[in-house]
């Protein structure tokens, strides 16, 4: 790590180590390695103390097999061969990230001043061989960023020279039998490779002093001018890569290692089981990211309050900046997302319940705008997931309302029906406005309702009224007059309050099911009338109807039944029943005794009962009268009033034919006026004509006269 022309630089006191990343990974429990040494990798984010200014350093000692230096600068060389942990097009990543470290460090110590120790720049090593980031001119005398390479492998002088081309050990004789020719040619060949020996020398020693320069290797203090590999003790291999960046603006930790999933601690993070999703929180300060088998893509497909690393396949832009949204990977992910959501609300528990909790906050919490929303693509697997479903929305929701009561029961409802609320908060409870989408889910997890079909679960559940109440058998008479005896049916009244619903009709159970009738406007709330009779019985017909294939009941029928249910009834209430008198009743002495007496029966006694009696029996059968008076009344009354609306829909067909008999005749009277209009107009136009023929004859007269 600390060798090259910058990592030497790194073992200056004014430089600082503020973060070490580094990991040693045995030889056993690598998956596949050619090496027979342990995996090392170091990551160190630096300070330069007197300029506040950092740097960074990279290291790993286990070099791709198949990589060369080449394979770090050539645009296209790679050996990542798209393995499922490479993201993006191969051979770009190296060079975009140190043009990008490069032209940071431009930017950054340009304006300032440079103290020797600072050393800013780029520059890396692959096993011996160094590459250092410098402009140079190009043909057109345009600059351009390079990678000078710099190849510090150590080797000898038939090394050096075998590899650079320089040894010529071939017989250059054509075969001619000049011996004083061939000799004067082998004196030049000697004194040329004399002189390549010399330069190579040279370059050889050059070599080894940069190795030591750049703290490669060490040299023997016996050997004044090392050449050989033999005179310096190695501190590199040739399997090792070593990164160093140095004048880097000043960075936090969490900047500068947030590009790779898991480096620095998170906040939360939930990994559920057989998914390729997994949600983690960062710091409050932190916006929410989204990673590509740990790698950070900025302009990824983030959510709103969760961070997602996802481990599926996923096509990236060649920036590594932004993902492809189009296509089969982009669909896969969101449907994974949605798989692991529902997972989430599947097993709200543990671990799992801060989760569920977060994904229903950021259910709720909807933007607009973003790539994906939990909200748009969630579908649960089932209805029986609804408890966990209900549990996290109800955390949720208490999050969302901190002045909500320890006791406060929640309930969504949708913004296009906001009439909900009412009801909801006529039951007490909070209501929660959730858009359509969020009621959809709500709905298929099991979790609610809509508010109105939890009333009727409520009414259902609802205990029986166990008094008796005025006007039920009426009630139940109608509504079998209505039905007939092919639908035997059974009323239940409970003790419900509420406002709606006030009937039900339950098909399975054959059942009416209605709330205690509301007290009465007209005669009060502890008046015994029937009034409620009466909408019961329409509001059950409609209910009942809403079951069966057909039209139902007409409303003739309807009337008349509740007509017939209603007869003997006296303003609306239950006549009253005549005091009758007990048998066995005996007359009563003073004392409080019985009498007895065996004396024949007075008969002026007998007469003033029988005047009684008789009296009675006429008033009484006056009130009968009277009643059967008031019955026939109305019926002829319910008779009037049929005749009266049979005649105003006469009254309206005969206005209706008037109307349609005016519109014929309107159109009559507009056709011959029309026909009249194109008559008159003909006439003119023959009149004009013929003026104008008269007018030329009468000309042409006058011509000939003259």
């Amino acid at each position: 790590m600390f060798t090259g022309p910058h990592g030497a630089a790194l073992r200056h006191t004014d430089w600082l180590p503020l973060y070490v990343l580094k990991a040693t990974i045995s030889r056993e429990r690598l998956r596949a390695s050619t090496r027979d040494t342990d995996l090392k990798v170091c990551t160190v984010l630096w300070e330069h103390t007197p300029t506040g200014l950092c740097g960074l350093s990279f290291f790993n000692n286990h070099l791709d097999d198949n990589a060369k230096f080449s394979t770090f600068v050539v645009d296209g060389a790679s050996t990542s061969r798209r393995n499922k942990w490479a993201i993006g097009e191969k051979g770009k990543g190296f060079t975009l990230a140190t043009q990008y470290f490069f032209e940071e460090v431009e930017q950054t110590v340009q304006p300032l001043a440079q103290p020797r120790s600072l050393r800013p720049g780029v520059s890396f090593r692959i096993g011996h061989q160094i590459g250092e980031l410098k402009w140079k001119k190009s043909k057109n005398d345009a600059d351009e960023l390079k990678v000078i390479l710099d190849d510090l492998t150590p080797t000898n002088l038939a090394g050096l020279m075998a590899l650079r081309g320089l040894n010529d050990n071939e017989d250059s004789s054509d075969g001619s039998s000049d011996p004083e020719g061939d000799e004067s040619k082998k004196r030049g060949k000697s004194v040329l490779q004399a002189t390549i020996a010399t330069r190579a020398t040279q370059s050889l020693k050059a070599i080894y002093k940069r190795r030591f320069k750049y703290k490669m290797s060490e040299k023997n203090p016996a050997i004044p001018e090392p050449s050989s590999p033999a005179h310096e003790t190695s501190f590199v291999s040739k399997d090792e890569v070593s990164i160093t960046v140095l004048g880097l603006p000043k960075s936090s930790p969490s900047e500068v290692f947030s590009g790779i999933y898991g480096i620095l601690p998170l906040e939360k993070a939930w990994s559920l089981p057989n998914s390729q999703v997994q949600f983690f929180k960062l710091g409050e300060d932190e916006e929410v990211a989204f990673y590509l088998r740990d790698q950070l893509v900025p302009y990824g497909p983030t959510l709103g309050r969760l961070s997602v690393n996802y481990h599926g396949d996923m096509m990236v832009t060649s920036d590594r900046r932004a993902v492809m949204t189009t296509g089969d990977d982009f669909g896969a992910y969101c449907k994974a997302l949605s798989e692991a959501a529902d997972k989430a609300f599947r097993h709200n528990h543990g671990d799992q319940l801060g989760l569920a909790t977060e994904i229903a906050l950021e259910i709720l919490e909807e933007t607009e705008g973003m790539q994906v929303h939990i909200a748009r693509i969630l579908k649960p697997a089932n209805t029986e997931s609804g408890g966990g479903y209900r549990a996290a929305f109800k955390r949720a929701w208490r999050i969302l309302n901190p002045k909500a009561t320890k006791d406060a029961v929640f309930w969504p409802y949708p913004t296009s029906h906001p009439d909900d609320l009412e009801i909801i908060e006529e039951l007490e409870m909070v209501g929660c406005a959730v858009s359509d989408r969020v009621m959809t889910i709500l709905e298929k997890s099991g979790a609610y309702t809509r508010i109105r079909p939890h009333t009727k679960t409520l009414l259902l559940a609802a205990p029986e009224v166990q008094d008796e109440v005025p006007g039920l058998e009426r009630f139940r008479i109608g509504l079998g007059s209505v039905l007939g005896q092919d639908h035997s049916v059974s009323i239940s009244m409970r003790e419900y309050s509420y406002s709606t619903p006030k009937i039900l009709w339950d098909p399975d159970a054959r059942e009416f099911v209605f709330a205690l009738p509301d007290a009465c406007e007209e005669h009060g709330e502890e008046s015994s009338c029937l009034c409620w009779v009466g909408p019961c019985m329409f509001e059950a017909i409609e209910n009942w109807k809403a079951t069966q294939v057909g039209p139902g009941p007409t409303m003739s029928s309807i009337c008349r039944a509740y007509a017939e249910c209603m007869e003997g009834v006296e303003g609306m209430y239950e006549p009253e029943e005549e005091e009758e008198e007990e048998e066995g009743d005996h007359p009563m002495d003073d004392g409080g005794t019985s009498v007895e007496s065996n004396a024949a029966p007075d008969p002026d006694d007998v007469m003033v009962k029988f005047e009684l009696l008789s009296t009675q029996m006429r008033e009484f059968g006056a009130s009968l009268q009277q009643r059967n008076d008031t019955t026939t009344a109305e019926r002829a009354q319910i008779i009037e009033l049929k005749k009266q609306l049979e005649e105003a829909n006469q009254n309206l067909e005969r206005e209706r034919t008037q109307l349609q008999t005016s519109a014929e005749a309107k159109a009559q009277l507009e056709r011959e006026r029309n026909e009249l209009e194109d008559k008159l107009e003909l006439t003119q136009q023959l009149l004009q004509t013929q003026w104008s023929t008269r007018s030329e004859e009468r000309q042409a007269k006058r011509r000939r006269e003259e």
